[in-house]
């Protein structure tokens, strides 16, 4: 299976409820005018996330984020076919 993450999806700050959480480490923040897209890694895995600009992120460090269960998505490694 391969988890589908959207770059929008995710919130910095701990998870309130049953929400996937995450320690990202930030490597490097791309301003885009009102947001910022955050170029990091989870368990080294690379990501790409896009925050408001106004989020307080600073780069080499981990920060903590977390994303509603419905917006996980879950595929087919074998297919790419969506299963959630």
């Amino acid at each position: 299976m391969v988890l589908g993450l959207r770059p929008e999806s995710f919130i910095k700050g701990s998870a309130p409820n049953q929400e996937l959480e995450m320690a990202i480490q930030v490597d490097l923040l791309e301003p885009t005018g009102p947001d910022v897209l955050v170029h990091g890694s989870w368990h080294q895995t690379p990501l790409t996330l896009r925050v408001p600009a106004k989020c307080p992120l600073t780069e080499r460090e981990t920060c903590t984020f977390h994303l509603p269960l419905e917006d996980l998505h879950i595929f087919s490694a074998r297919d790419g076919m969506r299963l959630s």
